[in-house]
Formats: structure tokens, sequence, C-alpha cells
């Protein structure tokens, strides 16, 4: 790259850069104008905790499947501590049902929709407001819009984390018990909402049940794929996301070096949805391909039956890998520009392989993300981090880590 080719890209970047501040001003003073009239919408008196629990509702925003299950590991200890009490978790959309529609612990699940739609605003507050909720647990991560939601229903004591709203640090006014925010895995920052409760923090892994039925359907499956109930299996999920599809060449050479470490295992190829092109050339660069076995097009819950039956699993930081570590699988996450100590899997079988870079992890779920050193020229959706990843040594770590849980059991 010449000096003038340089000057050019820098200077597009500073003016990327200028117009992004400007809209985060902009955004800034209508979110704090925004403050005002939810103010005025949602005034109320602090109510205070009742001494008898017997309705919660769980507001869970995320969306995602990864986050869904982190939220999960509250459901048990709410039970455990209001026996009696009944549960109710509301959910953004039917994407992530299938990860609590088994949980016995939860008694009622309510897909609340889109938000920004007024008449189904509306048609959520008005069926929430039928019950007499005793507390309302808004998950983390979320935003000011859980509480929001909570204080239209009206009915409960609001636990939420303290979210920024604006010019103005927190939105603590539609809560009743704020909690703060602190750097700790987001297990651990779910279960700090069951403090104001007299619920302790006991560290509770996430945990995903399975229906009988789908054990059925999927040992069926593994059948018609000729795979023998006395076969071991290894999971693997070649994903996108994050830069990860910018690297097939180096999922092949890691799918490759685990058929030839372990030949006697069949290979169960997991792909998501939009993800069959990227890993038709993941599976190109893979010589013997005999032991492998695609699943694709499968409910959630079939899939986490498959997780289940593996020996271990190998995937990017995504929804599978929390699914992997929930039903009890060892599980191998790569991790990128994420931070691994906030959302890696929760469990003391699961283990994160990463380059330990200095300028990682930047993610930052409340901005845009960027790389700061981007590994083609200035194209700032490649991530160093991710290009950094070596198959080879990946895999000297998967057997070095098999082989100490080995010697341990």
């Amino acid at each position: 790259m010449n000096l003038d080719t340089f000057i050019g890209s820098q200077s597009k970047i500073i003016k990327n850069e200028f117009v992004k501040r400007v809209l985060r001003i902009f955004k800034d003073v209508t979110m704090s104008s925004l403050f005002f009239v939810l103010l005025l919408l949602t005034f109320k008196r602090r109510k205070p905790i009742p001494k008898k629990i017997k309705n919660i509702l769980v507001i869970s925003l995320p969306g995602g499947i990864g986050d869904e299950i982190i939220v999960s590991s509250i459901y048990e200890m709410i039970k455990s501590k209001f026996g009696s009490a009944k549960i109710t978790v509301g959910l953004l959309g039917e994407r992530t049902k299938p990860v609590i529609v088994n949980n016995p612990y939860v008694d009622e699940i309510f897909v609340i929709g889109n938000l920004l739609d007024p008449f189904n605003l509306r048609k959520s507050v008005v069926y929430l407001r039928r019950y007499c909720f005793d507390a309302v647990i808004c998950s983390y991560p979320s935003s000011f819009v859980a509480p929001f939601l909570a204080s239209l229903i009206r009915k409960g004591h609001v636990i939420s984390h303290k979210y920024r709203l604006g010019y103005f640090k927190n939105c603590s006014f539609l809560i009743d018990s704020p909690v703060e925010v602190r750097s700790a895995h987001n297990v651990i920052k779910n279960q700090d909402l069951l403090c104001p409760l007299g619920i302790k923090n006991i560290k509770n892994p996430p945990k995903i049940y399975v229906d009988k039925k789908e054990m059925t359907n999927m040992k069926r499956f593994l059948r018609s794929k000729n795979i023998k109930s006395s076969d071991k299996m290894i999971g693997f999920h070649p994903g996108t996301n994050w830069g990860f599809s910018k690297i097939p060449n180096f999922y092949s050479d890691l799918l490759s070096l685990i058929i030839k470490n372990y030949p006697k295992f069949k290979i169960l190829v997991f792909i998501g949805p939009s993800e069959d092109r990227f890993v038709t050339k993941v599976l190109k660069g893979v010589k013997d391909n005999k032991n492998i076995v695609l699943v694709e097009d499968f409910a959630l819950t079939k899939v986490f039956e498959l997780l289940r039956m593996c020996t271990f699993f190998v995937s990017n930081d995504g929804g599978l890998a929390h699914a992997s570590s929930a039903v009890g699988t060892r599980t191998f996450a790569l991790f990128g520009p994420t931070d691994y100590k906030a959302t890696g899997p929760f469990g003391e079988d699961s283990f994160v392989i990463r380059e330990d870079l200095s300028c990682s992890p930047c993610y930052d779920l409340y901005r845009d993300m960027v790389c700061i050193f981007p590994k083609k020229d200035l194209n700032r959706n490649y991530f160093r981090c991710v290009y950094a990843l070596n198959a080879e040594e990946v895999m000297v770590e998967i057997k070095n880590i098999n082989r100490k849980c080995k010697q341990k059991n």
C-alpha cells in the first residue's frame, strides 16, 4: 500500500468516526428526552418486597440462545427458596423458547414479541396485568426497556440492574430494588438479582432439560447414519460470528486434526441458520470425511439431545457452546473479541481457548464493534484475535485438557 492510499484510508476512518460521534451525541440527547417522558408515564412510589411471594415474573429480553441459557440458572434457585411460587417467564421471541420449554422450574412461558409495536406492547401489558405478580425480575443483559415494561404492568416489586439512559447514569426510578452491575460472569450477574429476595448467590450453573421423546428420536436418527449406541461422538460447530466466517481454512485444519487424533470417533458437524455455504467451504478442505455426519435443519430441542450424547464439543463463541455446557458435555469454546470472563460457557467442564492479546477482549455491549488492529489493510471487519488462532495449537490444548480430565476421572 502506498502513502497516498494509506492517508486516504485514514481520512475515511476519521470521517466515519466523526459521523459516529455525532450520531452518538444525538442518540444520547434523544434518550435523555425519553427519560423525562418515561418518568411522567411510569412515576410511582417504590413498593416494598412482599412478605409472601407466590407469583414471580422474569422478563428475559436478550433474544440470544446463549443469553437465555445463562439466565436459566436462576429458576431453580427461585424454586428452592419459594417452592410453591409460580414462575412466569416473558421472552422476547419464540427463538429462545426451546431453552426452557422442558425446564421443571418454569410454570409458564409468555412470548412478549416486538415491543416497538404499540399494539403488541399494549396486548402484552394487558395480558401480564391479569396476574398479581409479587416480584418482577429483569434479567441481564437488558436495558431500560425491561424495567419500563415492568413499570407499565404496575404490579410487583421490580428488581433490575441499573442501566444507562442517555446522559443519565441509570434509570433506577423504574426500579424498586436497583442492583449494581459488577465485573463478573453474566451467570453471577443474573444471580445477583435474587439477593433482594434473600437468595444467596451460589454460582448455580445453567442447565438444559431434554425431553425423553427427543432421546428416542435422536437415537433413531443416529442409527439411520450408521452410528451405533457404542460409538463415541465429537460435536463440532464452525460458526460464523465475530469474523470467524473469514477463516474457513482454520476450521478445515482443525477438523482434519480432530479426525486424525480421534480416528474411532464419529464427528457431528452442526450447521446453524445461513451457515451452509460456510460449512461447505470448511468441508472442502477436509480430505478424510467418512466419519462426518451433518446436523442441520433440526429443532433446538433435538440439537440439545445430540450435544448431550457427544464426548466433547468444539465451537466458536456462540449459543451452542453454552448449550453444550448446560447439558453436561465437555466444551471447548473458541473466543475472539468477546469477554470470556463474562460470556464464556459456565461450568467446571467448560474451557475457553483464545489468543491472549493485549487488545483482547475489546467487545462492549453498548458500542459498535471495530478492530483496532485489523488483519487486512484497513478493513475493520477482520479481527486480529480471530486470525491469530492456530489449528495445531488449539488441537494440542484440546488433547492436553482431555488427558487431564481423564486422569481425574
